[in-house]
């Protein structure tokens, strides 16, 4: 059980999140040419996305199991990264706004599921004689994992 709840917050990091989440106005900057300043707009819309996911968990939390979450999180995450590389090379004049659009799916996939759920399963997965040791693992390989 150890492994698996430092899995999770390790993972968490893994699939790039923080990477999106600090370079976000670059990446709309090049994907749609704006200036950063437009650009920095987005910011706003992806914590507008963060909160609502976050509503959207409190709501769903107990009408789905962890795994149903976590794996509908992952696919819904991984679709938005290969997506649009399939859609480009299918159809190399595709707007390039299409790729800001796929970047909001994956932060509001992101929001409702992974982000949540890794700190309410290392809550939940360590039993009581560890949990305290195996939530610090568990936070350290979160942070290793975003660095």
């Amino acid at each position: 059980m150890a492994i698996a709840g430092i899995g999770v917050a390790a993972f968490r990091q893994f699939q790039g999140a923080n990477a999106i989440f600090y370079y976000i106005s670059l990446i709309v900057e090049k994907a749609i040419g704006k200036a950063a300043s437009s650009a920095l707009l987005w910011l706003i819309i992806q914590g507008t996305i963060l909160v609502i996911g976050s509503l959207v968990y409190i709501a769903i939390t107990e009408k789905f199991n962890r795994r149903t979450l976590l794996v509908l999180g992952g696919s819904a995450m991984g679709l938005s990264f290969l997506l649009p590389t399939i859609i480009y090379l299918l159809m190399p004049n595709a707007s390039p706004m299409m790729i800001v659009v796929f970047l909001s799916i994956y932060v509001a996939a992101y929001s409702f599921t992974w982000a949540p759920l890794t700190w309410v399963l290392v809550g939940e997965v360590f039993p009581l004689a560890i949990r305290s040791r195996a939530s610090g693992a568990a936070l350290s390989a979160n942070w290793i994992g975003s660095s």
